[in-house]
């Protein structure tokens, strides 16, 4: 029986990446798991399944002398039983504190889902610690690795994607369409320039993006788990246009049910502002959660303004890009690429993902 890989998931905000890869290292039942995070604040998100499975300890995690002190206490008290500490990133400051007191005596990885300073444009220590000090550091995409290794020097750097579970693949029966008018839905979170002043999160106001195809003659529904009242815009819209429609969000299977309704799934970004030249260059390098799930219900993406996403639907046959002087229409009918969606999507589940992610583990434990 091979030894099971005792591993400490540490994430203060606990969210849908840490999730996957927790479900399928216990679909692959090669990883006991214990994980610290913020339960009043993040305890929602544990799934019924993760509860029964995991050991899950609350910490209130709190960047202080004293909330650190804590911190270092409970993996001391939880050493004996661990392989390898999986820290997830935003923030980062518990890199430090972590790799501080226990570096060369566990294996850390740095898991990086956003690559902080790249996206605000704005200088971190304690990232530029993390990446400088951590034994492993994953990223989401392989663009990201590219940045990181100019800014902070080569690390022992590996892409581990954000990708749902195999068991939510479903099999789309309807037929491809390519004739206009079109049945759009964007799935994921929204901001409004009107009600948000932080100017760096605007690259996810997508007001104009969506009246260009009203004013198409298309249709659009979105699912967006962000409250309707910080989206007047948009609410004023769904007044205007008979075609746009704004949902309140659904649970994850259910919504991939939903999404096989629609012809394509929108993916990427606005840049109707001034967008810093790092930020764009961190935009153009993300892999986003939603092109997998509208992968995994089975329909085609149409990409906008995000470089790495467009390649994935290209070279993948999974979608189209809009261009910037073309219509939706004409951008679909001249960039649409469809091959077999199920395969596809089979291809870049999560489980696959979570080998690499099991052999970065073992690599990691021999060399204590």
């Amino acid at each position: 029986m091979p030894h099971k890989l005792k591993i400490l998931v540490i994430h203060p905000r606990y969210c849908i990446r840490a999730a996957k890869q927790i479900e399928g290292l216990l679909s692959a039942d090669h990883a006991e798991i214990t994980l610290i995070i913020d339960m009043q604040k993040y305890g929602y998100r544990l799934s019924d399944h993760i509860k029964s499975k995991v050991q899950v300890h609350h910490f209130k995690f709190r960047d202080n002398f004293i909330q650190n002190y804590r911190l270092l206490k409970l993996i001391k008290k939880l050493r004996s039983n661990t392989d390898v500490i999986h820290c997830h990133n935003e923030p980062n400051y518990h890199l430090r504190v972590i790799l501080t007191k226990f570096k060369g005596l566990v294996p850390v990885v740095y898991d990086v889902h956003d690559l902080t300073s790249m996206r605000t444009n704005r200088e971190e220590p304690d990232e530029a610690y993390a990446f400088q000090n951590s034994d492993a550091i994953i990223h989401v995409s392989d663009k990201f690795i590219a940045f990181s290794d100019e800014k902070y020097g080569k690390g022992n750097c590996h892409t581990i994607m954000s990708l749902p579970s195999g068991s939510n693949i479903l099999k789309n029966s309807r037929k491809l369409v390519q004739t206009p008018p079109f049945k759009f839905v964007y799935q994921g979170g929204l901001v409004d320039s009107s009600f948000e002043a932080r100017t760096l999160t605007h690259y996810r106001d997508f007001s104009k993006i969506f009246a260009s195809i009203l004013e198409e003659g298309h249709s659009l529904d979105v699912f967006s788990a962000t409250d309707t009242s910080r989206l007047p815009t948009l609410k004023e819209m769904a007044d205007k246009y008979e075609h746009f429609r704004l949902h309140t969000p659904l649970p994850y299977k259910d919504l991939l049910v939903q999404l096989q309704e629609y012809d394509f799934g929108i993916v990427g970004f606005s840049f109707n502002y001034d967008v810093p030249s790092a930020t764009k260059k961190y935009l153009h390098a993300a892999l986003g959660n939603k092109l997998f799930d509208y992968l995994f219900a089975g329909i085609p993406s149409v990409v906008i303004n995000a470089e790495a996403m467009a390649e994935f639907v290209t070279s993948n046959r999974c979608g189209a890009v809009k261009l910037d002087q073309l219509s939706w229409a004409e951008s679909i009918s001249k960039t649409l690429q469809v091959g077999d969606l199920h395969k596809t999507a089979q291809q870049f589940s999560m489980e696959e993902e979570i080998k690499k992610l099991i052999k970065l583990y073992q690599d990691l434990r021999q060399k204590v």
